[in-house]
């Protein structure tokens, strides 16, 4: 009888002290979105915007927004429309610009779930950037109470 009590028991405590794996995971973000460039020439660069979506969705609107001074000739710069899960969307714009100054580009992700909320995710990206920046460093986001955060999840 003491042996088995002894085995329920270390089974019991092992249950306690090991990590269990659904533990580890991180919950995904609905929508996952990339930014990324390539230099066509000294003054036209592609800008393309992948998402892919973690989870079925009502509807997803995804932008790419220009700053001044740059000049789209080709592709498209908004989307609106549902996505599957695991489906993906690819947005792509040929801008022309002058490559003396840095310019920052945003995309712009916001998905509507089903209870009538909504996920907002934001990816800056850096043409030209100055020699102190790293190529893939992104600018600070301000703090304050009118700052939204890149990830943003709005409910009821």
């Amino acid at each position: 009888m003491f042996k088995y009590k002894t085995v329920l028991s270390l089974l019991l405590l092992s249950s306690f002290l090991l990590p269990h794996s659904t533990s580890a995971n991180k919950p995904r973000p609905p929508l996952e979105i990339d930014l990324s460039s390539v230099n066509l020439s000294d003054s036209t660069t592609e800008i393309t915007l992948k998402a892919k979506a973690n989870t079925a969705t009502e509807g997803v609107s995804l932008s790419i927004e220009l700053p001044l001074g740059l000049l789209p000739i080709d592709g498209e710069t908004t989307w609106d429309g549902p996505l599957e899960r695991g489906a993906s969307h690819r947005l792509v714009v040929i801008v022309e610009h002058d490559r003396t100054r840095e310019l920052t580009i945003r995309a712009m992700a916001k998905v509507r779930l089903p209870n009538a909320g909504h996920f907002i995710q934001e990816r800056p990206l850096i043409l030209n950037p100055r020699e102190n920046h790293l190529p893939s460093q992104a600018p600070p986001i301000p703090q304050g109470s009118s700052a939204g955060s890149v990830l943003e999840f709005r409910g009821n």
